[in-house]
């Protein structure tokens, strides 16, 4: 992002003639966030508000509590005697989704709150910080060797996933109608993705990275481009193969 702050924790800001332009956190996923011109010092008390709630530290949150609610869900379906109804399996689902909701909201609430002062003082602006620029700004805060561990542990995942469905399996019924699947159908189609994901990145910032030494790269630090596109493709051809073999 042009002009944003240095630290690459603080996403909502872009420097400009007079000051900085300040994206304020919204509640709904309706309308734009309110846009704000602060100046160095409410920036800085802003940027207090914002580090003690650290992005990195609630990401971590968001992953443990998924994980967790897929191992208490795979817990339940091998404890019981019969199978979860569609109810049930439903209603978990919405309780999974709508817990990390009302964290979120609550903790968006509480930095609204905590800034008030702050904004009360600060003018509005029709200059805003667009969704791209977040997230642009958000991919470059993210190293080339984090996104690549991520890529190579989430794909693991998936793979163990994939085991687990073809040991656990019914033989006596296909194994995508099988209610005991359930669990590890959805670890596998979240870490699946969520592993496309983090093998796209990766290979995105290896093409935006500047041509380094002649020395030969790191596979964990520094990939190349052949080493990402060969571990995708094999971890690709292991899933098919163990779908077929359990079919």
């Amino acid at each position: 992002m042009t002009g944003a702050n240095a630290n690459p924790k603080f996403l909502h800001f872009k420097e400009v003639a007079g000051g900085y332009i300040f994206r304020a956190p919204k509640l709904g996923s309706r309308g734009q966030p309110a846009h704000y011109l602060v100046d160095q010092t409410q920036k800085d008390q802003i940027e207090a508000i914002e580090a003690s709630i650290p992005p990195r530290r609630v990401g971590y949150g968001l992953i443990a509590w998924f994980v967790l609610c897929l191992l208490v869900l795979v817990a339940s379906v091998n404890s019981m005697s019969q199978l979860p109804s569609l109810v049930v399996v439903a209603m978990f689902v919405v309780g999974m989704l709508l817990v990390p909701f009302l964290g979120l909201r609550y903790l968006v609430n509480r930095q609204r709150e905590q800034m008030r002062p702050i904004l009360s003082q600060a003018k509005l602006t029709d200059q805003v910080i667009s969704n791209e620029e977040i997230l642009a700004a958000a991919s470059l805060s993210t190293s080339l060797k984090q996104t690549w561990v991520s890529a190579l542990s989430l794909g693991t995942l998936s793979l163990v996933q994939v085991e687990m469905m073809a040991v656990s399996r019914n033989p006596k019924v296909a194994m995508f109608s099988d209610a005991n699947m359930l669990p590890w159908v959805l670890q596998f189609v979240a870490y699946g993705l969520l592993a496309m994901v983090c093998f796209k990145a990766t290979l995105d910032k290896i093409d935006m990275a500047v041509p380094s030494a002649p020395a030969p790269p790191s596979f964990l630090r520094a990939p190349s481009r052949t080493v990402v596109l060969a571990v995708a493709t094999i971890m690709v051809g292991v899933v098919v193969m163990l779908l077929i073999i359990t079919w």
